[in-house]
């Protein structure tokens, strides 16, 4: 065996930014757990028998990597190339590769599949398009005939190579027709000899120029059964610990689907991931990834204990798509959440997606039958979105004809079948908290109501109990009854003066207080605004779209919100929402970052400090009273006129 060289004088020269490895920079170990898991669950030997993964993780001598003084004279070429020397990417990796090369041992990452069908067609030659070749020697090429199968863009293979210093890979697959065959990748940069230039990608393969018939590495482990093994040589070592600390993470975060519907057992580093074991894995996940870990926890929840709710009859008419294609899993009354997970037929996570509602909860969705089909054509190349505009009817997947609408355009049908699945959710969560649809705010217009909790009398109560969750709250668009005696206004403008005081400018419609009249009291404000001074700033609603509050036991509350956007100086209202009388705003003050912010009027607070986009927001209020009553609250920026 040998490892191509491809020297030719037509042969352009190619740096090491591989585009195709560089899609996954920043999940390089994430993305090789879930990409390398894809291709062995998109070749089931049935419908019936899990796809079972093993993952270990060991060292081998350096030595006995196959054909290693080419490997070697490989790095040393590069090295040499003239047209490098001042390429830090290049640079950088042949750096890496020379430090992993002189090492007495080389550390390995061994993917292997069971219960799978291997990749055929090595005997074919690499110049027939068969599984094997997509998998070990063609590029954007993707052999799969499976419906369900979750990849199809042939690029996720490249994953693998972004947490080798050397970029090599050793495949050995095993079928039925074939036997066993093994190849490999080194992909590190292309090299000059003379006036001649290697190719960018060095090949290990037979003195035939292919496949060669048996394993190619002694390192313990020898497949005796139908499947595909995946060995990735010189794992970095800040890779290898993130392998060990968080690849259980990964696992879960991206097949807990998969796992939960024993389609998939997955064997890593010893510990065996199957539907009897998920629980104790989920509660024995590192701390440290506290966000994942609640998701992993809340989708698990959802499909064990959740509710099932089936697509509605129209989507037949309409899409072409039966009711039980589409399945939402819905579990309420959870501690933490608000998202929901979409997957497929395969049960590989394509993304999470975050929802409004009046309490926490957790949901999977799950795409079967032809909705799976036609969500798989419209996949990007990660696999991690549904995108109208890949979606390709050319193969008449959907008859458009047997439909009510008659749709002419591909990405018009798909786009009103997402976001009609999209609404499917949203109406779903409403039913689910017995929401009045008539009377409905959509999840992306809710004033973020939520309620004040009674201040618990036992001090030595739980931790639950000194932070009690938001309450249930049925959101709707209910009339808002001012405290008795105080003021409702709407402000257009506020002024900020030198020493970066805030005072009211203007103030527009309907004015009362206790024992003014309307005329009086409007007169009133105009007068005293025409002798402030400052600069003018006004003043804007911002819809907060994801928010929570937590009731404190000494009766204070902190209210948390994530940003919306970038604003330099910000505001808060808070107001009293409920169907009896309101004697009273409880809000009394409010204080960010340990500042308490000016108040303007009752539960209207400024402060002339920024929030980032993205980040969480919290407010500390206190309270004038602990009674349960219902608030809203609004978002308020300061902008310069």
């Amino acid at each position: 065996m040998r490892w191509t060289m491809g020297l030719n004088k037509e042969n352009a020269s190619e740096g090491s930014a591989n585009g195709d490895v560089e899609l996954f920079a920043g999940r390089e170990v994430s993305s090789t757990i879930r990409e390398t898991i894809q291709n062995s669950s998109d070749v089931p030997v049935d419908d019936k028998t899990p796809v079972k993964i093993e993952i270990k993780m060991y060292k081998v001598a350096t030595n006995s990597l196959p054909q290693i003084a080419q490997i070697k004279e490989i790095v040393k070429n590069i090295d040499e190339t003239d047209f490098w020397a001042d390429n830090l990417e290049v640079q950088k990796r042949v750096g890496l590769a020379k430090q992993a090369l002189a090492k007495e041992k080389i550390t390995v990452v061994r993917i292997s599949d069971f219960n799978t069908l291997g990749a055929s067609g090595a005997k074919l030659g690499h110049q027939k398009n068969s599984p094997f070749t997509a998998l070990t020697r063609a590029n954007y090429v993707s052999h799969k005939s499976n419906a369900s199968a979750a990849g199809s863009r042939g690029i996720g293979k490249n994953s693998v190579k972004g947490i080798s210093d050397l970029r090599m890979v050793l495949f050995t697959s095993q079928t039925q027709s074939d036997g066993k065959y093994s190849s490999g990748q080194i992909d590190l940069a292309t090299f000059a000899k003379g006036n001649q230039i290697s190719n960018r990608i060095n090949y290990l393969v037979g003195a035939d120029n292919e496949a060669i018939e048996g394993e190619v590495i002694d390192d313990g482990f020898i497949r005796k059964e139908n499947g595909t093994d995946i060995r990735i040589i010189g794992v970095n070592d800040k890779y290898v610990e993130e392998f060990a600390d968080f690849g259980l993470v990964y696992i879960l975060e991206n097949y807990l689907t998969a796992i939960y519907e024993e389609k998939l057992v997955v064997e890593f580093l010893g510990r065996t991931i199957d539907k009897n074991s998920l629980e104790t894995i989920i509660l024995g996940l590192p701390k440290s990834r506290k966000e994942e870990i609640e998701s992993i926890s809340g989708f698990y929840r959802a499909l064990k204990f959740g509710k099932i709710y089936q697509l509605p009859e129209e989507f037949l008419g309409k899409y072409g798509i039966e009711q039980n294609d589409g399945t939402l899993y819905l579990k309420t009354e959870e501690k933490f959440g608000n998202k929901v997970l979409f997957t497929r037929k395969s049960g590989m996570k394509i993304y999470d997606k975050t929802y409004n509602a009046p309490d926490k909860f957790s949901g999977v969705f799950r795409a079967t039958g032809k909705l799976n089909q036609v969500l798989r054509n419209m996949e990007d190349a990660t696999h991690t979105e549904w995108k109208a505009s890949l979606f390709d009817n050319s193969n008449n997947l959907i008859d458009y004809s047997t439909l009510k609408h008659k749709y002419r355009k591909d990405i018009r049908y798909a786009k009103e079948l997402l976001d009609d699945l999209n609404k499917f959710i949203k109406t779903t969560l409403n039913q689910a908290f017995d929401i009045d649809d008539k009377n409905e705010m959509e999840a992306d217009e809710i004033s973020n109501l939520f309620y004040l909790e009674e201040k618990q009398e036992d001090k030595n109560s739980s931790m639950e109990t000194a932070h009690q969750h938001i309450s249930k709250v049925k959101i709707g668009k209910m009339p808002r009854k001012s405290a008795e005696g105080t003021e409702t206004h709407k402000k257009e403008e506020v002024l900020i003066d030198d020493a970066g005081n805030i005072k009211p400018k203007e103030k527009i419609g309907k004015t009362t207080s206790a024992g003014s009249s309307s005329s009086t009291t409007a007169k009133s404000s105009t007068d005293k605004s025409d002798k402030l001074s400052g600069e003018s700033f006004k003043v804007k609603n911002i819809n907060i779209p994801n928010d929570w509050a937590i009731s404190n036991t000494d009766g204070s509350m902190d209210y948390i919100f994530v940003a919306p956007k970038n604003m330099s100086k910000f505001g808060l209202l808070f107001e009293p929402v409920g169907e009896g009388k309101i004697t009273v705003n409880p809000v009394l003050k409010a204080y960010y970052n340990g500042e308490e912010m000016q108040s303007l009027n009752s539960g209207e607070f400024y402060i002339l400090d920024k929030i980032k986009k993205d980040n969480n927001v919290t407010i500390h209020l206190t309270l004038t009273d602990n009674q349960p009553i219902g608030l809203s609250a609004t978002l308020l920026e300061l902008r310069r006129k």
